[in-house]
């Protein structure tokens, strides 16, 4: 094991403490608050909070933000920017002043990014070949999920996509399920209404197999289009508003995060 990457692996373990130890606090301070399950509350302009829990004997949750780009801004931001490769969620969403974060897509077992990603109209990671992979991303301030087979022959050099981040599977496309692997894990993914509005969402406590989390895109959600980002281990949530604050995940070290901030004036 080389220097630099001992150093990493210490760098995520104190990561990990100290993240793990604030995120208590911040859960604790969450169960305090008056705000019902199955209802959108609005956190800041043109951004609501929805939370499903499930009742269990540990109860599970299901955090979903909804996103009005006319208000908000989506983007991205690599580990790899910093001093390691890899980090996490809270820390990120911190550096970045995110109003919303999530985990973001694959990685290499050295935190490199899978798939395409453009950050700010700049290609960061190429476009993988992998048929099951799609791309979200967003064109003169519309969002879209297309196919990695559709996006490499029309797309892959429009100067006009200013955010891509390419993972999978598709969870809905063009309002219809497609066939979906079985399995439960943490989920974390991201989705288009039929009103234009991106949907992020991620799960603490409540693995879902994928058609489960696609059906609930679907029907409850209104997604048209909808696509799973990376889950498990990876799935972690930070939110930072004045009307809420949230830490949720497992604070693994992460290649990679979706973030909402406020547009620059």
């Amino acid at each position: 094991m080389t220097i630099k990457y001992f150093l990493l692996t210490l760098f995520c373990g104190i990561l990990f403490i100290g993240t793990i130890g604030h995120a208590q606090i911040q859960s604790n301070s969450w169960q305090s608050n008056s705000w019902q399950s199955n209802s959108w509350h609005p956190i800041s302009p043109g951004l609501d909070y929805m939370k499903i829990t499930n009742h269990h004997e540990i109860p599970g949750y299901i955090h979903i933000f909804r996103i009005n780009l006319q208000k908000n801004t989506l983007n991205l931001a690599l580990a790899e920017d910093d001093i390691f490769p890899a980090s996490t969620v809270p820390w990120m969403a911190e550096k970045y002043h995110a109003l919303v974060a999530v985990n973001g897509g694959f990685f290499t077992p050295i935190w490199k990014p899978l798939g395409l990603r453009i950050q700010n109209g700049h290609l960061r990671n190429p476009l993988k070949t992998t048929a099951w992979w799609p791309v979200f991303y967003i064109k003169n301030n519309q969002p879209f999920i297309i196919s990695e087979k559709m996006f490499s022959a029309t797309l892959i050099k429009d100067s006009n996509i200013t955010f891509a981040i390419q993972s999978g599977p598709q969870l809905v496309s063009n309002n219809k399920i497609p066939s979906l692997k079985l399995g439960l894990d943490e989920r974390t993914a991201i989705g288009i209404t039929k009103n234009n509005e991106i949907i992020l969402l991620a799960t603490e406590n409540w693995p879902l197999a994928t058609f489960d989390l696609a059906r609930f895109l679907q029907q409850h959600l209104d997604c048209t289009q909808a696509m799973n980002l990376d889950g498990g281990s990876s799935t972690q949530l930070s939110v930072n508003t004045p009307k809420m604050q949230l830490q949720a995940g497992s604070f693994a070290p992460i290649a990679d995060i979706v973030y909402v901030m406020e547009p620059k004036p």
